[in-house]
């Protein structure tokens, strides 16, 4: 069907009886350890179990903050995400009874932290996201916001084999002196999907 110069999918009629039980386990251990007084270091993992979808994952994760001169730091940081589904994230709207695997995502992240005297904070991080595996899911094509989007006829499943999500952020904050709080920030950031 065609509406308004858009292929559309349209459901007569969607049917599904769940009754989902289950559990969702999570642990993270991150020791935190500090070598030299210049150097803080953070390994850990987290482990995410979720019944209903039946994932199991470890996720590597590692923070290093180096303190190059009393005023500026470097922050570096890399890990990666697994994200179940959650139960009220089935899309039985558009027909979908059943539940996908995990998404999982790498993130990488570099960071300059410069103290500006006692006035402020500036801070300049650049990050990277790349999508490892991402389960099918229905959208809209158009971007609009509505109320509710899956009543919509735009809706098409959106089938990612991979992504990525890079930029640079800046953000600059004061100390608190003088009784006033402030804070500023500018995001520059491109997402691709395939």
């Amino acid at each position: 069907m065609v509406v308004a110069d858009t292929i559309a999918r349209l459901l007569d009629q969607v049917s599904a009886a769940r009754s989902v039980r289950g559990s969702q386990t999570a642990l993270y251990v991150a020791p935190r350890l500090r070598p030299y007084r210049w150097l803080v270091a953070e390994l850990g993992a987290r482990y995410d179990r979720t019944s209903w979808t039946g994932d199991a994952s470890l996720s590597p994760r590692a923070n290093v903050m180096l303190t190059l001169t009393p005023a500026t730091t470097l922050r570096l940081a890399v890990g990666r995400y697994a994200q179940s589904q959650e139960v009220f994230a089935l899309q039985v709207q558009d027909g979908v009874t059943a539940f996908g695997r995990e998404d999982v995502a790498e993130h990488r992240v570099v960071g300059i932290e410069q103290r500006v005297g006692l006035i402020a904070m500036v801070r300049v991080e650049a990050y990277e996201r790349r999508i490892i595996r991402q389960e099918p899911r229905y959208i809209n094509l158009r971007g609009d916001l509505r109320v509710f989007p899956e009543l919509e006829p735009d809706r098409v499943l959106l089938s990612s084999t991979s992504g990525r999500a890079h930029g640079v952020e800046l953000s600059v904050r004061g100390l608190g002196r003088g009784g006033v709080d402030w804070a500023a920030g500018y995001t520059y950031s491109r997402v691709t999907d395939r």
